[in-house]
């Protein structure tokens, strides 16, 4: 197997048990932005230590890394 394959298969594997809260330590909610929030395009929540994804966004912001993971 060569190493890329290999990466791909592990960061698949991270990913899916990511996003079925198989990771006891790593969690994420899913959020509507507020009104204004989405009229300003910002967020106004302090980062913690989860990850949030916001329903309708064309992107993943990650605040609690502050990584941003376009689709």
């Amino acid at each position: 197997m060569n190493l890329s394959a290999h990466a791909y298969h592990s960061m698949n594997r991270f990913l899916t048990s990511f996003l079925e809260h198989a990771l006891s330590d790593i969690d994420y909610e899913v959020n509507d932005k507020s009104f204004i929030e989405s009229t300003l395009d910002m967020e106004f929540r302090e980062g913690g230590d989860r990850a949030v994804f916001y329903n309708g966004e064309e992107c993943i912001d990650a605040e609690g890394g502050g990584s941003e993971l376009w689709q």
